[in-house]
C-alpha cells in the first residue's frame, strides 16, 4: 500500500481546496511566523478501504515537507475490525491525528500536530472535505488502467 497525493489525479480541486494554516509571529503554538498547506495523500490499493488521510505539512518559506500526519475519520471500533487487531496503540495510530512513524519529521512537528489538531481537525466542513476528496480518490483509482 502506497500514498499517492490528491493533487496527482484532481490538480485543479486540490489547488482550489487545499487547506492552509497561516501562522504569525508570536503565534501560541511556538512555529515560525509561514504558511503551511495541508496537501492530502490517499491509500492507492484499490481493494483498501482504510478511510485515512496522511496530510504532508509543507512549510511555503521553505518549500519543503516538515510535517507528515496520519488522519483516521473512522472509529476506533472500525479502525479495529478493519485491522484485525485490537491492540490500542495499533488503533490509536489508524483513527488519529498522529505523527507518521514512518515519515521524516522536522524539529516542529510536534508544534506542526498541535496546531493541525486546535485548527483544521476542529471545522467539521474540512474534514466532511477530506471524506468526499477520500471517495473522489478511490473511486479514481478504481477505474484507472491496471
Amino acid at each position: 500500500m502506497f500514498y499517492e497525493p490528491f493533487h496527482q489525479y484532481f490538480p485543479d480541486l486540490a489547488t482550489k481546496e487545499t487547506r492552509c494554516v497561516t501562522t504569525f509571529s508570536n503565534n501560541s503554538f511556538g512555529l515560525p511566523a509561514d504558511e503551511y498547506a495541508l496537501v492530502e495523500s490517499f491509500c492507492n490499493d484499490r481493494k483498501c478501504d482504510c478511510r485515512r488521510t496522511m496530510l504532508m505539512v509543507i512549510s511555503r518559506k521553505n518549500n519543503s515537507q516538515i510535517a507528515v500526519i496520519n488522519f483516521g475519520w473512522e472509529s476506533r471500533q472500525f479502525y479495529a475490525k478493519w485491522l484485525g487487531a485490537y491492540d490500542k496503540s495499533e488503533v490509536d495510530e489508524l483513527k488519529g491525528p498522529s505523527l507518521n512513524l514512518m515519515s521524516p519529521q522536522s524539529k516542529y512537528a510536534d508544534k506542526i500536530l498541535e496546531m493541525v489538531c486546535s485548527t483544521a481537525l476542529k471545522d467539521e466542513n474540512y474534514i466532511e472535505r477530506i471524506k468526499q476528496h477520500y471517495k473522489f480518490f478511490k473511486d479514481k483509482i478504481k477505474t484507472k488502467k491496471k
